[in-house]
């Protein structure tokens, strides 16, 4: 006889719970690493993207000098800020009181989130005394 003693029983302890969480489950984690990866992939293509035309939009604007080219920007890039901004440029180019209010109208309509809004009703305040819109000028500023 040996020494060694000898096993009453032997515990099967078989594979863990998180091992057979990933046999049964293998494909639908592969498939869900993709998935997040291929968001990824869009998410910084779409920010380059945007980031482009931001600055393509921007330097169509720099290079404007007259309306029409101000123009120009706005129907290239409607939704960028830089068409704002040609929009307000617009406005303060015109000349006849009732022009203006006309821009700054469309300017205040159509960009309201946009960074000079608060100047261009002040301007369109200004524009409504001259041509004596008294009434519609207190209406702007408050």
């Amino acid at each position: 006889m040996s020494d060694t003693p000898t096993p009453i029983a032997e515990i099967d302890h078989g594979p863990s719970k998180f091992d057979q969480f990933l046999e049964n489950n293998q494909k639908k984690l592969v498939i869900l690493a993709l998935v997040i990866f291929l968001g990824v992939i869009v998410f910084v293509f779409l920010k380059g993207y945007n980031s482009m035309q931001e600055e393509n939009a921007g330097a169509l604007l720099l290079e404007a000098s007259n309306e029409e080219e101000y123009s120009d920007v706005i129907s290239e890039f409607p939704d960028r800020v830089a068409a704002g901004t040609a929009a307000y440029t617009i406005a303060t180019m015109r000349t006849s009181d009732d022009d203006a209010i006309e821009a700054y109208n469309h300017f205040i309509s159509t960009y309201p989130e946009h960074p000079m809004l608060t100047l261009a009703e002040f301007n369109l305040a200004q524009h409504q005394i001259n041509a004596g819109k008294v009434a519609e000028a207190t209406s702007t500023l408050e």
